[in-house]
């Protein structure tokens, strides 16, 4: 039986599912590479609701460790 890949922690960055997005789906949060949950936001004094990434050791969609 071959591993399955999940479409939510493995892969490029720019492959990888969204793990929540809001309605409209222009903000949303993804696993990057480095393991940390990143939203859409560049990071600046000027955007309201940019977050500052949280580095996660489990998958939280597929409870792989990371």
């Amino acid at each position: 039986m071959e591993d399955e890949k999940c479409e939510y922690c493995t892969g490029n960055d720019s492959k990888r599912k969204t793990v929540m997005a809001n309605a409209r789906g222009d903000y949303y949060v993804v696993i990057n590479r480095c393991n940390y949950l990143e939203d859409s936001e560049v990071g600046d004094a000027k955007v309201k609701f940019s977050l500052i990434g949280e580095k996660i050791k489990f998958c939280p969609m597929c409870g792989r460790e990371l």
